[in-house]
């Protein structure tokens, strides 16, 4: 499953821990496991702070090397990180059914 054709509440979810929940901000830790430098890291994080970009993950998600960025990826770099809680919350959501958009009944 790509990323982005996860429902709005999922993705909600991902970026509201990805963005706030730690002291480290953990969208930084994801975006050194895809090669981005100190630099890039911090430019960005820059512009978080000026408000200038309402949230950094889905602005990772925007880059040329998130453009097919999966779920499966985000579980393996969830676990590297580590943020078993995340991935725990993706399991419920798996397990109800509720990753994706219910579909329009015909």
């Amino acid at each position: 499953i790509n990323l982005m054709d996860l429902s709005q509440e999922v993705m909600e979810c991902i970026q509201n821990n990805m963005d706030y929940s730690s002291s480290q901000y953990n969208w930084e830790r994801l975006a050194t496991l895809h090669g981005w430098s100190f630099g890039k890291i911090y430019q960005l994080r820059q512009r978080w702070k000026q408000r200038q970009v309402d949230s950094p993950f889905l602005e990772l998600l925007g880059r040329e090397e998130f453009q097919n960025y999966t779920l499966r990826q985000l579980r393996e770099d969830l676990t590297k990180i580590p943020r078993k809680d995340i991935l725990e919350k993706l399991k419920m959501y798996e397990e109800r059914g509720e990753l994706t958009p219910a579909k329009c009944a015909k």
